[in-house]
């Protein structure tokens, strides 16, 4: 048996694609299992999915899911694309080459009227998916076992005095961009639900090492491109 593992921050279809994922498998007569584990249900934190069955790639590699997803307009309620299923289209690719009609068929199933974006995604994905080329001198994969993980550093660490030492703006897939036009209304300030926004001396800022992207400031915000919304270098 393999484990093809998702991760990412909640609210970007790491569920979804599992399911869809396990159900095309299933269409080509694999035993699948699909099942997520959550650390705290809310947009932004961190998503563990695992689908069991399915072969796995013996390479690297990688697609333009972020740009595949805002051109063909599959984004979140805040506005953010959203690459699940470009990636579901590049795990074709690599896993199951001859399977991309019966990833077709189960996003057809299970996307009802977002299909057709849906399945335009995919097909991206599977074009543009790109193995990445093995180099002379690049550090070879080493496999840690399980007692081992156990025993590395914690990710996410918790604290029972404060959280200032959690940077939870790595978590971030974007992050916000002040510019000139902004007039320091501070009405993003009073709705950032992380409280990384401040005003002093007539003048905004942001403290990024906090700020997961949800862009709410920039929905919020009254005077029109005083905030914009940047991709975070991978």
């Amino acid at each position: 048996m393999q484990e093809m593992l998702f991760t990412g921050r909640g609210g970007e279809g790491l569920v979804l694609a599992s399911q869809i994922l396990a159900d095309t498998f299933a269409r080509a007569r694999f035993f699948v299992q699909s099942f997520p584990e959550f650390k705290a249900e809310r947009r932004g934190a961190p998503t563990r999915r695992s689908c069991a069955g399915t072969p796995s790639p013996s390479a690297a590699a990688r697609v333009p899911a972020w740009r595949i997803a805002r051109d063909n307009g599959i984004l979140s309620p805040e506005g953010r694309p959203l690459g699940n299923l470009a990636v579901l289209g590049a795990a074709m690719k690599l896993l199951l080459p001859d399977g991309l009609e019966l990833l077709e068929q189960a996003i057809v199933a299970r996307t009802g009227a977002a299909a057709a974006a849906n399945v335009s995604a995919a097909r991206a994905g599977y074009a543009h998916c790109t193995r990445q080329h093995v180099l002379v001198g690049d550090a070879p994969v080493v496999h840690v076992s399980e007692p081992a993980l156990r025993q590395t550093a914690v990710l996410f660490p918790v604290s029972t005095t404060d959280s200032l030492h959690n940077l939870t703006g790595a978590w971030a897939l974007e992050h916000p961009v002040l510019v000139e036009a902004c007039s320091a209304c501070a009405l993003c300030a009073l709705f950032c639900p992380e409280g990384v926004i401040t005003r002093a001396g007539g003048v905004m800022a942001l403290d990024e090492r906090y700020c997961k992207g949800y862009g709410i400031c920039v929905a919020v915000c009254p005077v029109a491109g005083a905030i914009r919304m940047e991709e975070v270098p991978a």
